[in-house]
């Protein structure tokens, strides 16, 4: 089974600013084995909001 995913969050940085970060990967299922394949993260310039 292939899946892909994505997910939004905010990271807080040591000087007190949230970044506002995606990660987006691909996920191959295999009976009970699970295979992560073309991880990204990226951090968008739009502020984070809660």
């Amino acid at each position: 089974m292939l899946h892909h995913y994505i997910t939004n969050y905010g990271a807080e940085m040591p000087n007190g600013k949230i970044e506002n970060r995606v990660e987006s990967w691909i996920q191959i299922n295999l009976f009970k084995w699970r295979f992560c394949i073309a991880k990204r993260r990226i951090v968008l310039d739009t502020p984070w909001k809660d």
